[in-house]
């Protein structure tokens, strides 16, 4: 086995991803940017590259409508030491509850795409018996909120995928994390005012590493979230209801 780690990263131009990606580009990393810009791929690849990273292959790919997951993991090098699956669309709460179009491609951006790529994942990386998967998910996903549960459905199908996969590939010694963040400052939040509770992209990425190196099963990115979600979890039905939130 070469000892350069490969890193595959879906959904690569973005915030987390890229700075996630910088964090292996320290250790010499090589990797497989995915992403539907091809721009701002090429951007990133400089800048990896200027970082240290070994070499950097670039694949196109737009997530929000149907695609060969099959032909895309067919261009990806084996073996991958990790895959780290981060793309996706907040989406506009109000357009989705009057446009069909916007939720199927919410629905094909969010969840759709990562389960058929991730499901392609699965026979090279028992075949090859090591391993990391890590999915982004989302606090969202925890429980359904008037303010975008059309997004935390897409985020909660991940979640629950994740956690299936996770057990299906645990004896081929292939470890599967769910990521959640909460609010994260990135190009998708701009519009959203933002408080105490948001965090860098910066934190986020170095969670998701630590957690990898940890083999955490579940991580909630930054950690408070975990505290947080459990209280609104165990609210009782009828009080959350009439919640605004």
């Amino acid at each position: 086995m070469n000892d350069t780690q490969h890193i595959v990263v879906v959904g690569a131009s973005s915030a987390i991803a890229h700075d996630t990606s910088r964090l292996y580009a320290k250790e010499g990393a090589r990797f497989t940017l995915v992403g539907r810009n091809l721009q701002k791929l090429e951007n990133c690849k400089k800048d990896l590259i200027a970082r240290g990273a070994g070499d950097v292959k670039l694949l196109e790919q737009d997530f929000s409508k149907p695609f060969e997951s099959q032909n895309l993991l067919g261009q990806i090098q084996k073996p991958i030491h990790t895959t780290l699956v981060a793309h996706g669309i907040l989406g506009d709460q109000e357009k989705l509850l009057q446009c069909s179009q916007s939720r199927k491609e919410l629905f094909q951006t969010n969840t759709m795409s990562v389960i058929e790529f991730t499901s392609e994942l699965i026979e090279p990386m028992k075949d090859q018996g090591f391993g990391n998967i890590a999915i982004i998910s989302s606090v969202a996903g925890d429980r359904g909120r008037q303010s975008n549960f059309f997004y935390g459905t897409s985020k909660a199908a991940l979640t629950a995928f994740a956690s299936g996969l996770r057990n299906y590939l645990n004896p081929f010694k292939v470890h599967v994390m769910t990521v959640n963040p909460g609010f994260v400052s990135t190009p998708m939040t701009a519009d959203i005012e933002q408080g105490p509770l948001f965090a860098s992209s910066k934190v986020v990425a170095r969670d998701i590493k630590r957690g990898l190196e940890k083999r955490r099963n579940i991580l909630y990115t930054p950690g408070f979230w975990r505290y947080i979600m459990l209280i609104i979890r165990n609210i009782p039905e009828n009080i959350f209801k009439r919640l605004k939130l």
